[in-house]
């Protein structure tokens, strides 16, 4: 069991690589991991949205925020990660305790996309064509990030990937973005012109 728990944390890292950030830097740890991850295709553009929030409160910088977390972080990697997580429960045992916590998260994680989606379709509403191009520069700079990373998956991280998901690096990535396509639509952007397919 240890090692399967050892293998989701290295695929999360992989994937989730800016939604862990955020929670390292919430607990003071981030400063290694922040220039780290920033040196990497994309990254910059969304850690920045994350932490602008710390220097200035204004609306766009909160709206860059809102769609790097909600929208990207809870809404994509985080959805995507629990529906593969989820379908790998029955290969690994019977855990009714892990199954409803797994219930539980989601359900509360479906409640925070929901705060960040009624926000970002307002301002969209509001502010048209500015606030799409604030949207689009975040989730033009997550595209670059986790193409670059699936891209550059080594066979041992392609390895683990498959063996804690039953899927590879790829697979992930693919549903990261549909699920990102999905929260863009929800907030009224149909022609996604940062995210490709993977």
């Amino acid at each position: 069991m240890p090692e399967i728990l050892d293998t989701v944390l290295l695929s999360l890292i992989l994937i989730a690589l800016l939604w862990l950030a955020a929670r390292v830097i919430a607990l003071g740890r981030a400063q290694a991991a922040f220039e780290d991850i920033g040196k990497v295709d994309g990254a910059a553009r969304v850690l920045n949205a994350w932490g602008a929030l710390e220097a200035s409160r204004d609306e766009d910088s909160f709206l860059k925020a809102v769609v790097a977390y909600h929208l990207i972080g809870e809404g994509s990697i985080g959805r995507a990660n629990q529906n593969f997580v989820a379908d790998q429960f029955d290969r690994i045992g019977s855990f009714p305790g892990l199954r409803e916590a797994q219930r539980l998260a989601v359900r509360d994680e479906v409640r925070h996309i929901g705060i960040g989606v009624s926000y970002a379709r307002r301002r969209l509403t509001r502010d048209g064509a500015y606030a799409r191009a604030l949207i689009d520069e975040i989730v033009e700079g997550f595209d670059a990030l986790g193409h670059n990373l699936v891209e550059h998956a080594t066979p041992d991280v392609v390895d683990r990937f498959v063996g804690a998901y039953g899927a590879a690096p790829a697979t992930l990535w693919a549903e990261v973005l549909r699920q990102l396509h999905l929260r863009l639509r929800s907030i009224g952007i149909s022609d996604v012109r940062g995210a490709r397919t993977a």
